[in-house]
């Protein structure tokens, strides 16, 4: 290819390894740090089976935005799992039955995170706004 003018603000994705032994699907991230110096990190991760993502609660430096969205591209409303999420000091527990965003802001604790039930698999969206995604137990 030739040498464009903007090239550096494009990158093709490349299959990852998954986060969690759980997934068998290639993984995607985008690591804003490494590509281009900037606070935002992303991944892409499909769910096809109940596991617990995350056993304990957690906080972070940065402000995070999870996405649990249906994996069917002709209607990603063909939401057919059920997920338990806590947010805040006090552990409140919501059940995620539907496409369902998530604002974290920084410094708030959140987590356990659990798919309880996976019928038709759920692409998990994780949005954070450092350069590198890094926890820290509550």
């Amino acid at each position: 290819m030739a040498n464009l003018k903007y090239q550096k603000h494009v990158v093709t994705c490349k299959k990852d390894k998954p986060a969690h032994p759980e997934i068998s699907y290639p993984a995607i991230f985008m690591r804003g740090g490494d590509n281009w110096g900037i606070d935002f990190h992303m991944n892409w991760e499909c769910i096809t089976q109940p596991f617990q993502m995350e056993a304990a609660a957690m906080v972070h430096e940065f402000d995070q935005i999870l996405c649990f969205i249906g994996h069917d591209a002709n209607d990603l409303f063909d939401f057919q799992a059920v997920i338990e999420l806590s947010l805040g000091e006090e552990a409140e527990k919501y059940i995620i039955t539907a496409p369902t965003i998530v604002y974290i802001p920084k410094g708030m604790p959140h987590g356990p995170l659990d798919f309880k039930k996976i019928v038709k698999p759920v692409l998990f969206h994780n949005i954070v706004f450092s350069p590198r995604y890094i926890r820290k137990r509550d």
